[in-house]
């Protein structure tokens, strides 16, 4: 069952920085970076320094804000009586599914940091987490970290043993829930199956408006909704939003209050009463859950101009296609080249012949070629020499490309309000008011948090606007 993987798919999530604090295999920055602190909320210019460990002279350290005594002793009596934190971070996430994979995986098996960095976020999304909408964005770098994963020796070139290795890994079906190291995640019983109640958990939080895909939904609703463009949703605005996002009434509280007038008429009175009631609420079940179903849908039609903005799109540009590896010729293992093929020479082959029609007939071949084509696609781009390698230097200067048309992009969508394709003067007030209200709407960068980082987000990218 691949219900995680088909909640991607369906988003189309394909942009920003990655998750986890580890090596990338992007070879970005990776992790979240910490929110800065001001000492006034509409005075971003004051921010406080989070280098609590500084080895300097302390005369030369940052000057930093100076916290209440009294206030600081609230804090920790608050922090001391607070219940423990009973939710796994990134990074546990991360670590936990790296232990699995230094368990279940050989030594050198190439792709140990790509796995755990998967599963710790499919793990995320199991736990059904609330999240801000720039974590959707995180996703992005997994489907490329896929695709730069084909190329195992980083040497710029993908060679048949490359593809060979990379369609028995199979890495676009790790998602399934069948997976191990998933199925222990949610298989409650630990009976190995999952029971139809395990899999509604599943069903429930990739429902998006609950879950770690939230956030996008949220702001979508606040970009879309947001009429007058204060920055806050208005009753009026979100019940106005709420019509135009059902298209139907609901049916559920009608066929409830049939349900109860037939119950206190008599109507389930008799021998066969019962079933028939069972019946009705059967078909009250169906109804809510085919109603859920249209709202998920309309939810992800609502948000499917934030989450295009999102995807590395000029990745898909034409390219032709990349023809793929041949089946080995006998003649390129004449290692002696002396016209013949002994019998080693024979033996050699004979083994590259199997390897070829095993690796062509396997489910994960699909994948593998899928990976080439896009490696292709990606270099065809990326590879600024143009002497046919794509170098680890060349993926990371292409990747810092995409995201900085990404950037543009999101820009555009969230603060060109009149849609005349520049975001002017007037825009840019409108976005320091919602900044200094507080507002979601000043999130530029999506990190679910008003800070410094909104304000360096919007000055660099109204400076960068073509003219």
């Amino acid at each position: 069952m691949k219900v995680i993987m088909g909640v991607i798919t369906v988003l189309v999530v394909l942009a920003g920085v990655m998750l986890f604090g580890v090596p990338s295999l992007t070879g970005q920055p990776v992790g979240p970076t910490p929110p800065i602190a001001t000492t006034d909320d509409n005075d971003p210019s004051r921010v406080a320094s989070d280098d609590a460990t500084s080895d300097t002279d302390p005369s030369s350290a940052p000057t930093r804000i100076r916290i209440d005594d009294a206030a600081l002793a609230r804090l920790e009596a608050e922090l001391a009586s607070a219940a423990p934190i009973a939710k796994q971070s990134d990074r546990e996430r991360y670590e936990e599914a790296l232990a699995w994979v230094h368990e279940h995986r050989p030594a050198d098996w190439p792709y140990q940091e790509f796995e755990a960095r998967f599963l710790g976020t499919l793990g995320t999304i199991l736990d059904g987490e609330h999240r801000a909408a720039g974590w959707l964005m995180n996703l992005g770098l997994i489907e490329i970290d896929m695709v730069r994963a084909l190329d195992a020796d980083g040497d710029g070139a993908i060679t048949f043993a490359e593809m060979y290795a990379y369609s028995q890994a199979d890495l676009r079906n790790l998602g399934e829930l069948d997976h191990p190291f998933l199925l222990a995640r949610i298989d409650r019983n630990q009976d190995g199956q999952l029971s139809d109640d395990e899999r509604s958990i599943v069903d429930s939080v990739a429902f998006f408006r609950d879950g770690a895909f939230a956030g996008v939904f949220d702001r979508a609703m606040i970009n879309a909704w947001d009429t007058d463009n204060d920055g806050e949703l208005t009753d009026a605005e979100r019940d106005a939003g709420q019509a135009e996002l059902a298209q139907t009434s609901d049916p559920i509280e009608q066929l409830e209050a049939q349900l109860a007038e037939m119950d206190a008429n008599g109507m389930f009175d008799g021998p066969d009463g019962q079933a028939r009631r069972a019946e009705f609420a059967a078909r009250i079940a169906e109804e809510r859950e085919s109603f859920e179903q249209t709202q998920q849908m309309a939810m992800i039609e609502l948000a499917q101009p934030l989450i295009e903005a999102m995807i590395f799109q000029d990745r898909d540009q034409e390219v032709a296609e990349k023809p793929v590896f041949v089946s080995p010729q006998p003649d390129t293992f004449d290692a002696d080249s002396d016209g013949i093929i002994n019998d080693d020479e024979q033996r050699q082959f004979q083994i590259a012949t199997d390897e070829y029609n095993n690796a062509r007939s396997s489910s994960g071949w699909v994948n593998a070629n899928d990976a080439y084509q896009a490696f292709a696609r990606d270099a065809a781009m990326g590879d600024t020499n143009r002497d046919g390698l794509f170098t680890p230097n060349e993926w990371d200067l292409h990747i810092e490309t995409l995201i900085a048309r990404r950037d543009a992009k999101l820009f555009r969508l969230s603060y060109d309000l009149d849609n005349d394709g520049r975001v002017g003067q007037t825009e840019l007030t409108t976005f320091i008011d919602w900044y200094q209200a507080g507002s979601l709407r000043a999130d530029s960068n999506y990190d679910g948090l008003i800070d410094a980082r909104d304000l360096e987000f919007m000055m660099t990218n109204y400076q960068n606007q073509e003219n």
